[in-house]
């Protein structure tokens, strides 16, 4: 092998292992550090009202994968503003929620965006996040504050016989306490099975539960009324108690009486059909009838004197004056304007003896 041949070699060699470190690099930095040297990320501003431990090269997530990283934290005149990179390709909705969530214990936190739609419009370039579309974590000095507060209000004596108590009453019934522990978790798998169920029967029951607290004055009322029957049955029941006693023969008497009287009664109420279909169709009539007897009973039960009453027979009936007008309808209730021209034609001097006729003229 020449010394040409070997030189050659040696720059093959050379060429190939500068494009393995090229190759190595580029994947380190695109794939594993998440550098982005082939894609062209679109920049968003999300305002938040506070970000305490969100800093530059914090995650952005979007279901569950990343998608892209904040790039700036800065103040703004009411509350923060982070400026983020999403990846290109990614289409958030502009409906999307951005949560501020914690990363550790330490205080890290990223940006999770929750989108309420999978459809359009969608965020590009230079949009912007508005603050009522973020939320925040609970503070951590927070969390440890209330945590402290709750702690001081438990006392240990309370506490420690609470545990003396469990114990006497336990004692060694750990196949018991498994056993229960095993009942809760398949209730709580029940409970879980039967949440979407639950969910629309209480749903479901909103309209009738508002109704019933719209009446709760009615249903008191109600109540109370039932309350006052409840307590007269009560006292009526011994009463009640003899009549169901004594009922027995009266209804066996009633039941040989209706077997005696059925024939009759079923001829009767034959009879009867015919009848009331024909009265059915004289309601007027009869209601007027059954109006204007009661009085002209009573006054014929006046008109006697002493056992004895006296008929006035008018063998001979004039002709009553009409006026030269037609009688109106009993029935129709409707208005109509007087005529004030009206009077008797007749010149008999017996006939409306008491008519406008007659009136004594000055």
């Amino acid at each position: 092998m020449g010394y040409a041949e070997v030189r050659r070699r040696v720059r093959i060699a050379q060429i190939l292992l500068l494009a393995i470190v090229v190759s190595g690099t580029f994947y380190v930095t695109d794939i594993v550090v998440g550098g982005g040297l082939f894609s062209s990320p679109y920049r968003v501003t999300v305002e938040l009202e506070g970000a305490g431990g969100l800093h530059g090269q914090s995650t952005v997530n979007y279901r569950g994968q990343q998608v892209g990283q904040v790039k700036e934290v800065r103040l703004s005149p009411d509350g923060v503003v982070a400026e983020i990179e999403i990846d290109e390709g990614i289409k958030v909705p502009m409906d999307s929620t951005f949560n501020v969530r914690n990363l550790s214990a330490v205080g890290e936190q990223y940006i999770n965006i929750e989108p309420n739609t999978d459809k359009g419009p969608y965020l590009d370039d230079g949009s912007t996040v508005a603050r009522d579309r973020t939320t925040l974590p609970m503070p951590m000095p927070q969390v440890l504050a209330d945590a402290q507060s709750l702690m001081k209000r438990i006392d240990i004596e309370d506490i420690e016989t609470i545990a003396t108590e469990a114990d006497a009453a336990f004692g060694d019934g750990a196949a018991d306490l498994r056993s229960l522990t095993i009942e809760m978790e398949q209730a709580v798998d029940l409970m879980l099975t039967i949440e979407p169920d639950m969910v629309r029967t209480l749903k479901a029951a909103k309209v009738p539960l508002s109704t019933v607290k719209e009446r709760a004055g009615e249903l008191r009322t109600t109540a109370r009324n039932l309350r006052a029957i409840s307590a007269e049955i009560k006292r009526a029941t011994p009463v009640v108690g003899h009549l169901i006693a004594t009922a027995g023969p009266v209804v066996a008497d009633v039941h040989e009486l209706w077997k005696e009287t059925e024939p009759v009664l079923t001829d009767l109420l034959s009879t009867a059909g015919p009848l009331a279909k024909m009265s059915a169709s004289r309601v007027k009539g009869l209601r007027h009838w059954l109006l204007w007897l009661p009085g002209q009973l009573d006054a014929m039960a006046g008109s006697t004197r002493g056992g004895t009453g006296r008929v006035l027979l008018v063998p001979k009936v004039l002709k009553n004056c009409d006026y030269g007008i037609d009688r109106r309808d009993p029935h129709v209730t409707t208005r109509r304007t007087p005529d004030s021209t009206a009077k008797c034609s007749s010149t008999n001097p017996k006939v409306g003896q008491r008519g406008a006729q007659n009136v004594p003229i000055p």
